[in-house]
């Protein structure tokens, strides 16, 4: 049975019950009802007799109220008769009546007024005595009916309340069972499957509406976890979009946070996006200002113009690329390539321009810096292209004036001193010093002259100078001095320091001209690192540390840069053509010192020179000994071997060796100098050796000699640097140099150093 049919026949049931009870409590309200009735009536018979009797006593009783009372009395035996039961009560109503009766007979035969005579009183007074018989056995009657009517009426109101208590546990049972058991049980397993995966509920339950909802919720929960797994899947779907979203925000973000310097214009001009690299390089005013249009954030040469690249954008272009000069946002001119595409809103309509800004500066100065380099470079082996042609030029020359000069020097050794050729001798000699003098300056341009190094206090070089500096400037020209105390010393060749002072002094007058001007002689010690060193003009890679400086300043004409650029190549002068080797020769000694020049000029403003000196390791003083005295009368003894390339060279030393009494080997290079030295190295007491020579030069005939005899002594012959020479040959067991073109006191002096050992 459905649940449905269960109720109903519960309610049938109910409906019936609660009908049977209304009877029953009907009938003990009726039964009830009619008792009451009885005892009222019999409580009125009662008042009744007791008024006939009360009536019947006085004087002169009211007869016709007497029986108006016995008139009513049949009415009420009637009611009786009807409510209480017949048996063992008729006869006592019959009684009851019959008494009435003989009362109403007693009153009727009597006239209204009289007194009643005594017999007639009696005979009312028994009547009325048997009346209360009457009616007292009728009242027990009535209590005794009454009192079983009441029993029965509580053992049915005790039966109807045990009915409905069944009923209602019943009812109860049923609902518990029924309804509230299923409803509980559905609802523990509802929560069950809110709280926990399960995807039904057990079906245990009857084929009734709790079973029906069970089912619903069933297809409700089932429905519900399809839901959810589709709310689940969306969700995740949902999570995972949003996650590949904040993936592809945050990659593009970072691309473009961490990308060239990029920015978004519209169509308007208007800057409306721009990244971190944008704002460092234009500012965050090149976005946020109140006019913020691009042309007037980050002015360009290509803004108004055709070649904007956002007008081009709008004619149709797809892709622009152009170099261009920006400031940024400290005014710093700044070079970039720009590049712009196309911006496009949701529609696919242009919107604006996308710029980037790839910063080209560090390139372009280092494309600079290279050009300058380059210029540099250029410029460095022109000068050392010209020195290789100076020196070698000086060499040959040398080599030329030492046959020239040593022939006139031996023509005046023989010649007497009355004979009036050596005046013309003479005059050939004077010609050929002055052509050594130019050779010297060459070398010196080449950094290969002859150094005479010793350490050198700049300051005593220039106050020994000071009168020939006097007279060497103009006469409107101020020479000041401004020397630094406790300078450095440096190892240098006082000659050519000497001469470096001469020509920047003689420059510096000759900038002045006639005007009045100042020429400031400075010296003072400063510490050089290598990017200042390789600024300087020599542009050679000098080591870091403390320089010694000589600086000339001069209010003058100055410079410009191309002139600057001009100054040290041999026989440049901005006065006329032809001027010498001065400042080359400077540049060529700097050179060969191991120091630097820098130059600061403007036109108008005037030229500083600094020379710069490494200061000296030691700073003890000292010079190197000049050579003894010549003496005229020291003869030689034993052969000396000469080795040159240079036919007249040989020739003429092979004169004046003879002539102070020398056997000579003659040697036209290094391979043939070999041979003769190892045939005749018994008797070959000094070996003098041309520097430079082809096929087999000075330095390597050397090593080969020294092989064949460890002890052999050398003495080197060269135009070129004494110092450098020396340094080349340091540890090698150089007995000697000579400089060319030699004369017969420097080679006579060296020669007898070096055998005799003084």
């Amino acid at each position: 049975m459905t649940l449905k049919s269960n109720i109903l026949l519960f309610s049938f049931l109910a409906l019936m019950g609660l009908i049977t009870s209304v009877i029953i409590l009907q009938m003990h309200k009726s039964t009830n009802d009619r008792l009451f009735h009885a005892t009222t009536l019999l409580d009125g018979i009662r008042h009744s007799t007791d008024k006939i009797v009360i009536e019947t006593q006085d004087d002169q009783p009211d007869i016709a109220a007497i029986k108006k009372t016995i008139a009513e009395i049949p009415g009420i035996s009637r009611q009786l008769q009807n409510i209480l039961p017949a048996t063992n009560q008729s006869s006592t109503l019959i009684d009851l009546g019959v008494s009435f009766i003989r009362i109403g007979r007693v009153v009727e035969e009597s006239f209204p007024g009289e007194i009643l005579e005594k017999p007639l009183s009696e005979q009312i007074r028994n009547e009325t005595g048997r009346i209360e018989e009457a009616v007292e056995t009728l009242l027990d009657l009535s209590r005794q009916e009454i009192g079983r009517l009441q029993a029965r009426a509580d053992s049915m109101l005790v039966v109807l309340f045990l009915v409905l208590f069944s009923y209602i546990a019943g009812v109860v049972f049923f609902l518990f069972r029924m309804v509230i058991q299923p409803v509980l049980k559905l609802s523990r397993q509802v929560k069950e499957v809110a709280e926990s995966n399960r995807m039904s509920i057990v079906s245990s339950y009857k084929n009734d509406e709790i079973g029906e909802l069970a089912q619903e919720f069933n297809q409700l929960i089932s429905k519900r976890r399809q839901a959810e797994d589709e709310l689940i899947l969306e969700v995740t779907e949902h999570k995972r979009t949003v996650q590949e979203l904040r993936y592809s925000q945050s990659l593009l973000t970072n691309i473009f946070e961490n990308s060239l310097p990029m920015c978004i214009t519209n169509l308007n001009y208007e800057v409306i996006n721009a990244n971190g690299p944008y704002y460092s390089v234009f500012g965050e005013y090149a976005v946020t200002a109140e006019k913020k249009r691009c042309y007037e954030t980050r002015p360009g040469e290509f803004c108004h113009t055709e070649m904007c690249p956002l007008t081009q954008i709008i004619a149709g272009a797809e892709n622009i690329s152009l170099e261009s000069i920006k400031p940024d946002h400290e005014g710093t001119d700044r070079y970039f390539i720009i590049t712009a595409k196309p911006f496009l809103d949701s529609d696919g309509e242009l919107a604006g321009i996308v710029e980037t800004f790839q910063d080209i500066t560090k390139r372009k100065i280092a494309e600079k810096q290279k050009l300058e380099m380059e210029k540099q470079i250029q410029h460095v082996q022109k000068l050392e292209s010209l020195g290789v042609l100076a020196g070698g030029i000086a060499h040959d020359f040398n080599n030329l004036l030492a046959a020239i000069l040593g022939n006139a020097d031996l023509s005046l050794y023989q010649l007497p001193k009355a004979n009036p050729v050596r005046s013309n001798i003479q005059a050939i000699v004077k010609a050929s010093l002055r052509a050594s003098e130019l050779c010297k300056q060459m070398l010196a341009y080449s950094g290969k002259g002859k150094f005479v190094v010793q350490s050198v206090d700049l300051n005593e070089v220039v106050q020994e100078m000071g009168d020939i500096l006097e007279i060497s400037r103009s006469k409107k020209a101020v020479l000041k001095y401004n020397l630094s105390e406790n300078l450095p010393r440096v190892q240098a060749d006082i000659t050519q320091i000497r001469q470096i002072v001469m020509n920047l002094i003689t420059n510096a007058s000759e900038a002045i001209g006639d005007k009045e001007g100042v020429i400031i002689l400075s010296t003072g010690a400063m510490t050089c690192d290598h990017n200042y060193l390789n600024e300087s003009y020599l542009n050679e890679s000098l080591p870091g540390g403390l320089y010694t400086y000589l600086e000339v300043s001069d209010n003058g004409c100055g410079m410009d840069k191309e002139t600057i650029a001009k100054i040290f190549d041999p026989f440049f002068s901005t006065k006329f053509t032809g001027r010498g080797l001065g400042m080359a020769a400077t540049l060529g000694i700097m050179r060969g010192h191991g120091g630097s020049i820098k130059v600061y000029s403007e036109p108008g403003k005037g030229t500083s020179i600094k020379i710069l000196f490494p200061a000296a390791e030691d700073q003890a003083s000292g010079m190197v000994q000049e050579t003894p005295e010549f003496l005229p009368q020291w003869q030689g003894r034993g052969t000396i071997l000469i080795i040159d390339d240079e036919e007249y060279v040989r020739s003429v030393g092979e004169k004046i060796l003879n002539a102070f009494g020398f056997k000579v080997l003659l040697a036209s290079g290094g391979r043939e100098g070999i041979e003769l030295f190892s045939e005749h190295s018994p008797e070959i007491s000094c070996i003098l050796l041309d520097l430079t020579m082809p096929q087999m030069d000075g330095e390597e005939t050397f090593r080969e000699l020294r092989k064949i005899q460890k002890d052999v002594k050398v003495v080197i012959s060269s135009g070129y640097n004494q110092q450098e020479t020396i340094q080349r040959f340091a540890g090698k067991g150089l007995a000697g140099f000579v400089q060319k073109p030699y004369q017969i006191e420097g080679l006579m002096t060296e020669l007898k150093k070096v055998i005799d050992g003084s």
